[in-house]
């Protein structure tokens, strides 16, 4: 069992109970002081050591009590905030002044995670901390708290173009369009967000597929942008696979997307092709695009990163980022290499280990 010294801040008792039941069914040994205020939390950390302070955290009083407890600990001790009374600002602002976690007190699963993490001694940057969030709270708080202020900013916008038609000046009606374009392409930002949020959150819908039927699937979503630049797709000996079907059509679709985006002057060409190696499956993605400088095959995958000016290129730069967000959670690896032999394009791999089928 994993010993844990805990000292517990404003939790109240019948959930202080369910929190001390959970983590003995998690087999963590716990001992643990509780404090009621400030004063009692400081008198307890100066007498005693501890592994972790675990305190509530109530949105509607005070949102920044937490600030105290990370004076009085300097940070040395991992602070785990609980809460069922928050939103995504409240996250981010703790995680952002130190809080070494955010607990949905509706998941407590996470709140285990977090203690092996303190347990481990592993430090962790602001935003794989937040990539513990990806909770349906999360997620609905998101779609909440910025897509429907974002609606009224359209809307409005819209209203005030209709209403003051002949009033309005060039200027002003350009400002209005300029209001309206950037809402919504915020708008898309945070739908793309919350696809990445959703990505490869559950093993539940695991099966044996054929993933060429899957990459079928994939080229049927795009037949319009591949038939207007005449792309030509090729693919051969594509295995059956264990997964979350929607998510790798999800990856064969944003792949073939960027192969056909980032195309050459000549048209599209792209190449899906898989190999076994060490009991994994190594997909191949070989187009005859612009390619990608060395310098950015790591970058290409970071959440948002854009290697082109929107007015240019179309797109959020999320699209990698699900991908690999898909492959990892499917255990796997996902790559970029240059095209040596023909100085052109790129080719994306990645990796799916091998699972047999039981009969």
């Amino acid at each position: 069992m994993i010993k844990l010294k805990t000292l517990f801040h404003q939790i109240p008792d019948d959930f202080l109970q369910i929190i001390l039941n959970f983590l003995k069914s998690k087999g963590f040994d716990t001992s643990y002081q509780t404090s009621e205020d400030i004063n009692s939390l400081y008198n307890l950390i100066q007498k005693e050591s501890f592994s972790v302070v675990i305190s509530y955290f109530d949105s509607s009083k005070d949102k920044f009590s937490y600030r105290e407890i990370l004076e009085i600990t300097k940070k040395a001790l991992p602070l785990i905030l609980v809460s069922d009374n928050f939103n995504v600002s409240d996250v981010v602002l703790s995680i952002k002044s130190g809080v070494f976690d955010f607990i949905d007190a509706n998941n407590m699963d996470l709140l285990a995670e977090s203690l092996n993490k303190t347990s481990s001694g592993n430090v962790f940057s602001d935003s794989s901390k937040l990539n513990s969030f990806e909770s349906n709270k999360i997620i609905y708080s998101i779609s909440h708290d910025l897509k429907e202020p974002l609606r009224i900013i359209i809307l409005y916008s819209q209203l005030i173009k209709k209403k003051f038609n002949k009033s309005i000046d060039n200027e002003l009606n350009e400002l209005l369009d300029f209001v309206t374009t950037s809402a919504n392409v915020l708008n898309d930002l945070i739908n793309a967000l919350l696809t990445y949020s959703r990505a490869g959150n559950s093993k539940s819908n695991y099966t044996f597929f054929d993933s060429k039927q899957a990459l079928e699937q994939a080229i049927e979503h795009l037949k319009e942008d591949i038939k207007k630049v005449n792309a030509v797709i090729t693919f051969k000996g594509l295995p059956e696979i264990y997964g979350n079907t929607n998510e790798i059509v999800m990856v064969f679709e944003h792949l073939l997307a960027n192969s056909i985006k980032f195309k050459s002057e000549i048209n599209p060409s792209i190449e899906i092709t898989c190999a076994e190696n060490n009991n994994k499956f190594i997909f191949s993605f070989k187009d005859n695009g612009m390619g990608v400088k060395p310098l950015y095959f790591q970058e290409i995958f970071d959440i948002f990163k854009r290697l082109h000016n929107r007015s240019l290129y179309s797109g959020n730069g999320i699209g990698l980022s699900i991908c690999k967000k898909i492959i990892n959670c499917h255990e796997g690896e996902i790559w970029v290499e240059s095209n040596h032999e023909t100085e052109s394009g790129i080719t994306v791999f990645f990796s799916l280990p091998i699972i047999l089928k039981r009969v």
